[in-house]
């Protein structure tokens, strides 16, 4: 199971490269900082970049939120459609903090277990355990499971917009 969450999909549709294309931008609007869209009310629900053969699109929210995945995607010609590569994962921006939560966390286990093994006669005073499985691993655990869990969560629900796009239902 990968750290970060990350899911990769082809949709097969009976649209033409040209409908997709326009489908998406019909539907999706320039990217903006959000405190310029906190004051408008009329917004598209993707915000982002369509092109004739890929797109770079994310769900638009009216307020922070970590989770909403970025989704990119190549548009393939086929006889009878088109074949859309998918990718759905989370920014780079939210990435970090999250890695770097897990870094932290276990320099300070390593540090803590560190101090409390005596490395010249191969005791250890105990607390190094206790400190690793009793409030290390839980923090850990806590923290990848919200992630992972409001992550997923978010790209189902990207996932079923786009589909639902494609397919010619509302959102």
């Amino acid at each position: 199971m990968p750290l970060l969450p990350r899911r990769h999909i082809q949709i097969r549709t009976a649209l033409t490269p040209e409908q997709v294309s326009g489908v998406l931008q019909e539907h999706t609007e320039p990217s903006r900082w959000l405190w310029m869209r906190m004051f408008t009310r009329e917004h598209k629900f993707f915000e982002g970049t369509v092109g004739p053969d890929s797109f770079r699109i994310r769900r638009i929210t009216r307020s922070r939120n970590s989770f909403v995945p970025l989704v990119k995607g190549k548009i393939i010609r086929e006889p009878e459609g088109s074949l859309l590569h998918v990718s759905f994962g989370s920014l780079l921006g939210n990435d970090i903090p999250i890695v770097g939560w897990i870094c932290v966390v276990l320099g300070i286990a390593c540090f803590v277990i560190y101090q409390n093994v005596d490395l010249t006669s191969a005791r250890s005073k105990g607390m190094g355990v206790f400190v690793l499985l009793g409030i290390v691993a839980p923090l850990l655990a806590i923290k990848f499971t919200v992630f992972r869990g409001f992550c997923t969560a978010e790209i189902d629900q990207a996932k079923q917009h786009l589909l639902g796009l494609l397919q010619g239902t509302q959102l």
